[in-house]
């Protein structure tokens, strides 16, 4: 344990980070919410603009990967979990949390890489298609997600602070949202067009877009 001093700073740097990996959990679910759904739900992005959220969809991979891989820093000097375990006076506990944090850093060693090589710098053999990045996964992110809470929850422990129980952050369905009043637009303009080209009279146009609703 560190003492009273010490403590109270690492508490709030641990929920400083709390925050940080609530919103990553909440850009996590409105990713897959958007994108790993049915595929009927891809069918309707297209539609719509299929540049813009596959702009949408890369920005949200890109900063979910500096969300989680950050956490990670060795440097001294950034906010992470490294810096607090490193703090911790009980070096037996911080031996064991740091075999916790190499653990973690194993599971998102792919995530880290493309951090270093494409999304935080620009690798010019990567660049330039001269070397290729391995493929991402999902269950990579789930799983580092789901490790780096688990892990806090051992370093609140060691702090006496609150525990981080938000796996999955609560929040209103966003990205289903999206979804849904896309399809419902898409579906809105079909039957515009029917009623223009006298396929079906203005009645039975308000009579179907009233179903929308």
């Amino acid at each position: 344990m560190t003492d009273p001093g010490d403590a109270k700073t690492a508490i709030g740097e641990l929920e400083a980070i709390r925050k940080h990996l609530v919103m990553a959990h909440a850009r996590w679910t409105l990713y897959r919410e958007i994108y790993r759904s049915a595929k009927g739900d891809i069918d309707v992005l297209n539609a719509v603009s299929g540049l813009g959220f596959g702009i949408i969809h890369d920005s949200l991979i890109d900063t979910i990967i500096l969300d989680i891989t950050r956490l990670l820093d060795k440097d001294g000097r950034t906010l992470s979990l490294r810096r607090i375990v490193s703090g911790l006076d009980d070096k037996k506990t911080a031996g064991l949390l740091n075999k916790d944090l190499d653990e973690v850093a194993d599971a998102i060693k792919t995530l880290k890489i493309h951090r270093d090589n494409r999304v935080a710098h620009v690798n010019q053999e990567t660049a330039l298609d001269a070397t290729k990045l391995p493929e991402l996964d999902v269950k990579m992110f789930e799983g580092g997600l789901k490790l780096l809470g688990e892990l806090m929850n051992k370093l609140a422990e060691q702090l006496g602070a609150d525990r981080y129980d938000a796996y999955e952050p609560i929040m209103e369905p966003a990205g289903t949202a999206i979804v849904v009043y896309l399809r419902c637009g898409l579906q809105a303009v079909e039957l515009g067009q029917k009623a223009v080209f006298g396929k079906i009279s203005k009645e039975e146009l308000f009579e179907e877009v009233a179903k929308l609703a």
